[in-house]
């Protein structure tokens, strides 16, 4: 089947052929939108100035969008293996796609011009990328989906062991605002191809979960993740609310607790009960709230009020400063019950 939009205006021409044989033709006007579905057969989509929804579920497909804010939508449910959609895009709008399944392609082909996409996986074990705005239903299977930007991307892993896994280097991806919804979830993967930074809370790991990783037997709670990633890997740790917080509890074990694994266990604790648990891969770095170093910093100040210590705060330069400041000169230290600053010393 061949769909021809005229460029010029928002009419419109088709022709539907199989075996070389033209099946139907036709024209209509004045259509500011339109919804293509493709047949089993290899078929060439090319949209218009409108937005245009392109469904595709069979043959090896190619698919330009146009001018306007076009979607497609691919599904591979019914397949009977897993399959691998691979998306790698040169610009937003640009991407092509593969779909095997036990070997055998099963789909194939090129979209451009796409602006949005939606996809559906198998209920077998998936790999997923997608690199512009959409969404995934990855449903059954230990399922893989790859994301290089959290805008306005909606993601439903189903059943299974399924992992979110950052697509690239140099990535800063924050879930804590709500352009983001991640579900059924229980890896995230920072490795990529490069140091990446993830910024996650407490809530974020509530909302992802269902059930914790089936490897993850340590885990007291089901709203626990897996964090993967390697040494220049970043996860900051952050609080949906006052009164919470988080805190290393093992460190160099396995998911099943045991001594002499390669993970860190932290919880996040609100009003005396575990809410979130994380197993972190011991090469990733943590931090929480965003710096380390602050956190020390209000740590040693809360220990000093608590001990009612009304001493100076010796802040020294290797811990403290490098939260705060980029100085040269030694800062005076702090006085938390009287707020002022004593004469300057440095350790």
């Amino acid at each position: 089947m061949t769909v021809a939009r005229s460029s010029s205006g928002p009419d419109f021409t088709y022709t539907a052929t199989s075996g070389g044989q033209t099946l139907a033709s036709g024209q209509a006007t004045s259509i500011e939108s339109l919804n293509i579905n493709d047949s089993r057969f290899d078929d060439v989509l090319n949209g218009g100035d409108g937005d245009e929804y392109f469904s595709l579920t069979r043959g090896h497909d190619v698919v330009s969008g146009g001018a306007g804010y076009d979607s497609a939508y691919i599904s591979f449910i019914g397949t009977t293996t897993g399959v691998d959609f691979v998306a790698q895009t040169s610009g937003i709008n640009a991407l092509t796609y593969t779909a095997t399944s036990g070997g055998g392609v099963i789909a194939s082909g090129a979209l451009t011009s796409i602006e949005r996409l939606s996809v559906d996986g198998s209920n077998y074990n998936d790999i997923i990328r997608l690199p512009v705005t959409g969404s995934v239903y990855a449903g059954a299977g230990d399922d893989i989906v790859y994301i290089s930007s959290i805008n306005n991307v909606f993601l439903s892993g189903g059943l299974g062991d399924d992992t979110l896994a950052l697509e690239g280097s140099g990535l800063e991806i924050d879930l804590t605002p709500r352009i983001f919804a991640a579900y059924s979830i229980e890896r995230l993967d920072l490795t990529g191809s490069g140091d990446n930074n993830l910024i996650l809370n407490d809530q974020n790991v509530i909302d992802a979960t269902d059930n914790r990783d089936s490897a993850f037997t340590a885990a007291p709670i089901n709203d626990a993740l897996v964090v993967l990633g390697d040494a220049g890997d970043v996860l900051d740790l952050r609080t949906s609310s006052p009164g919470g917080a988080w805190a290393e509890v093992q460190s160099g074990v396995g998911l099943d607790g045991a001594a002499g694994g390669g993970f860190d266990f932290w919880a996040y604790t609100a009003d005396g009960a575990v809410t979130a648990f994380l197993a972190v891969d011991s090469d990733v770095t943590v931090t929480t709230d965003g710096n380390a170093a602050a956190d020390a910093f209000v740590s040693a100040l809360q220990a000093q009020e608590a001990a009612k210590d009304d001493a100076p705060l010796e802040l020294t330069q290797d811990l403290l400063l490098p939260a705060f400041f980029d100085v040269d000169e030694p800062v005076a230290p702090y006085s938390p019950l009287h707020g002022d600053f004593a004469q300057p010393h440095i350790a």
